[in-house]
């Protein structure tokens, strides 16, 4: 559960708001390559070797901790293993996950923090095996992907 531990660590660094531009897209190549990767070669095979030998800044994990740990606190509450069926589907919450990290990843302020929160929410399923909270944080790209669609149609039929 390595992979999704990481996941869990760097979408908490992506929740927290950093008026910074660019740092959040810098943050999301992590989670880009974990969740690619846990889509191409599933939970079975490790994590590449480059990314094994990375070291996680102190200061950055205390920064993220003492932040975001509120927010994990409440998560890992209502948390508990359920519907494990879902969880077992590892490579279809990983394409959920890469689909958030790549929203993450757009330069667009302050738009990074709800999809982190999703991929964060579903990260956190996947480690502690609820299936029922992955559920919880994928539905949300249900409801984006179907916002979108729905803005998209009404731009078209305002339009001239």
């Amino acid at each position: 559960r390595v992979p999704a531990l990481a996941l869990v660590v760097f979408s908490l660094s992506e929740t927290l708001p950093i008026p910074v531009a660019g740092f959040s897209a810098l943050l999301a190549v992590p989670l880009i390559l974990i969740s690619g990767h846990l889509l191409l070669a599933g939970d079975h095979k490790p994590l590449p070797d480059f990314l094994l030998r990375r070291k996680l800044d102190p200061r950055l994990v205390r920064l993220v901790t003492g932040k975001a740990g509120r927010l994990l606190l409440r998560i890992e509450a209502v948390s508990r293993p359920r519907l494990r069926s879902l969880v077992n589907q590892q490579r279809v919450l990983a394409g959920v996950c890469l689909l958030l990290a790549l929203i993450v990843a757009l330069p667009i302020p302050f738009f990074n923090m709800p999809p982190a929160i999703c991929l964060l929410i579903v990260s956190v399923g996947m480690l502690q095996r609820d299936g029922v909270l992955a559920l919880a944080g994928a539905r949300v790209v249900v409801m984006l992907g179907a916002g979108v669609l729905l803005v998209d149609t009404l731009v078209r039929r305002l339009a001239p």
